[in-house]
């Protein structure tokens, strides 16, 4: 299936493409290296909108097309706020003495509490940035990579270091991370093996979140391509999205 983007030819078109313009995301911490992140493979991720550099920029847009084109140079704008954000989230964690070791070569591999504490500091520093439009014009992202953090030997992950859950308490923790709607995508949040029964429990709790598996992972069809309403148009369809998007999971 092909998604064919509406027509951009006039004022009037623009209502259409609100939700199609592009993000970009960077990660403002690592798992592994000294931090409490276990996964080596472990991001918390800002994503910030191609209207981010109106917000914190001002527009060179034109009052007609204002909040619905973004402006000239967004990309620019949109990667310095990203930037700063990032060397902001290292400047408070060396402010703190238990953290500070957590930083190496300016990377900021998570706050010495764990997962809680990082996104706390992540949101707090992107509010501090952007202001009343944060919530609008950017969103979390965690590449879980729990597989990594998986330990075979007890059937449990251990995504902290010294804290084992199981993959209830796991869901847990992730509707916790989630509970105030910034995070909404949730990249490898179970071993292959848990993937299905894990997103069934965790989007019980949190529906609106979008839960990727990783792109070889073989889903079930009926998960990794729902069923398209032929009198849709092509604009209202769903695209295909070929790495397990398992945010449409049937009914159990």
């Amino acid at each position: 299936f092909v998604e064919v983007s509406p027509s951009l030819g006039s004022l009037g078109d623009l209502a259409a493409w609100e939700e199609r313009w592009p993000h970009i995301a960077l990660p403002l911490f690592h798992g592994g290296g000294p931090g409490p992140l276990k996964a080596p493979s472990l991001r918390i991720a800002a994503s910030v909108s191609a209207f981010v550099g109106q917000a914190s920029h001002g527009s060179k847009v034109p009052p007609d097309f204002k909040g619905r084109c973004p402006s000239l140079g967004w990309l620019a704008s949109a990667s310095e706020v990203l930037g700063n954000a990032e060397a902001e989230v290292a400047k408070v964690l060396q402010g703190d003495k238990a953290s500070a070791a957590m930083v190496v070569d300016g990377v900021a591999y998570g706050h010495a509490t764990g997962l809680l504490k990082s996104f706390e500091i992540a949101q707090d520093v992107l509010k501090k940035a952007l202001g009343e439009v944060m919530p609008k014009e950017c969103s979390g992202i965690l590449l879980a990579a729990a597989d990594e953090a998986f330990l075979e030997a007890e059937g449990l992950y251990e995504m902290e270091a010294g804290k084992k859950l199981s993959m209830e308490q796991l869901v847990d923790l992730y509707a916790q991370l989630s509970e105030n709607g910034w995070l909404k995508t949730i990249i490898r949040p179970f071993r292959d093996e848990d993937m299905v029964a894990g997103c069934r429990l965790l989007l019980a709790k949190r529906p609106a979140l979008c839960l990727l598996a990783r792109p070889d992972l073989a889903v079930p069809p009926e998960i990794e391509a729902p069923e398209q309403d032929a009198a849709a148009s092509p604009s209202q369809q769903q695209p295909h999205v070929p790495f397990g998007r398992l945010s449409q999971l049937p009914p159990s």
